[in-house]
């Protein structure tokens, strides 16, 4: 069993019949999700605060766990309008590996820090967003969410079409076809087809 600690910066791991702490792994600030993944040995973190994901190793004999690789998740620029989807990556609250292709896939959001006030609004500061990781050390892909200007020629937007906030949960169907989003701050249950 993993255990992630977030005041104390570290993920352990349990026996599960004795509850003894077996191995335990100093991480980044805030740990908050785990996955596993298709590797038994390898387990997923990421953080709240969206310090990109931490992939830990354990070894052989489960008496060690230590950091495999930091994979970051970079800001995503402006668009050329305030509503449309960027910011720094944050509220990193889940995360799944997807069946089939091993890529991993980070529920969070984006939040703008290029908005000032008095102009601060929910819908040019707060966007919900997936981070998709291929496997490998590649740069993620990241989905967002739609905005006001939707379907204007001319204008790039985002993946989403229905209005969300606030997604905090994250897993896919057994065929790894979809990946099922809770969006606590919308009550939405977003369905992303994982294929296209």
């Amino acid at each position: 069993v993993y255990v992630a600690c977030a005041a104390d910066e570290v993920v352990l791991a349990v026996d599960p019949t004795t509850l003894a702490v077996t191995a335990r792994a100093p991480v980044p600030a805030l740990p908050w999700a785990l996955a596993l993944d298709a590797d038994p040995a390898r387990v997923h973190v990421a953080h709240l605060h969206g310090d990109g994901v931490t992939t830990l190793a354990r070894s052989a004999d489960a008496r060690s766990l230590t950091v495999h690789a930091r994979r970051p998740m970079p800001a995503n620029p402006p668009r050329g309008h305030r509503t449309l989807a960027h910011g720094l990556p944050r509220s990193a609250y889940d995360l799944a590996v997807r069946p089939g292709d091993r890529s991993l896939w980070v529920a969070h959001e984006l939040h703008a820090d290029d908005t000032l006030q008095p102009e601060l609004d929910f819908e040019s500061e707060v966007f919900p967003a997936l981070s998709v990781f291929p496997e490998g050390p590649t740069q993620p892909r990241t989905l967002s969410s739609d905005s006001r200007l939707a379907n204007r020629p001319g204008v790039r937007d985002g993946e989403f079409y229905d209005s969300v906030s606030g997604p905090r949960a994250l897993v896919f169907t057994p065929d790894g076809r979809f990946a099922l989003v809770l969006a606590q701050a919308s009550e939405d249950l977003l369905v992303v087809d994982a294929h296209r």
